[in-house]
């Protein structure tokens, strides 16, 4: 179960593989980033998600990594993505940003600083969760003023 712990400073933490169930991430004090970064799948890109961690606080930059060329999708949680202030993508790829809500929440995807993307296929996807029984329904609404496409999606 790998822990990580940042400093009072500025830090980066880059992953190599997503983390799974009971991981721990705390960026600590500074303006800290944490780097999604995978292996390749050369058919479908890479797929990262986020999801599974026991705690992932204190980050303030999310950044697409791994190699150039190959679409790349993060998923994360709705708390996670209120944390970040700022998105870096890899100019000239497919960067999908995926945010999960959990049925009968409302969310506002939050106004980000956005930098190295510059392809018309780089998004944000909100994506409500949950099953056609659930009758508590969830709010997503769009980021004002966002230089990207921005998708809503609800499932059953």
């Amino acid at each position: 179960m790998p822990s990580y712990t940042g400093t009072s400073g500025n830090d980066t933490y880059v992953t190599t593989a997503p983390p799974l169930t009971g991981d721990s991430f705390d960026g600590g004090d500074g303006s800290d980033t944490f780097v999604a970064a995978s292996g390749t799948t050369p058919i479908s890109g890479l797929f990262y998600s986020l999801l599974n961690p026991t705690n992932l606080v204190n980050f303030e930059v999310l950044q697409f990594g791994g190699p150039q060329g190959l679409r790349h999708q993060i998923n994360v949680t709705s708390v996670q993505a209120a944390q970040f202030n700022q998105i870096v993508g890899r100019d000239g790829d497919i960067d999908v940003l995926v945010v999960n809500v959990a049925m009968g929440v409302d969310f506002q995807l939050p106004t980000y600083t956005v930098s190295n993307f510059g392809s018309a296929s780089e998004m944000m996807v909100i994506r409500a969760q949950g099953f056609s029984n659930n009758p508590t329904g969830s709010t997503l609404r769009a980021a004002n003023d966002l230089a990207l496409t921005q998708f809503l999606a609800g499932s059953f």
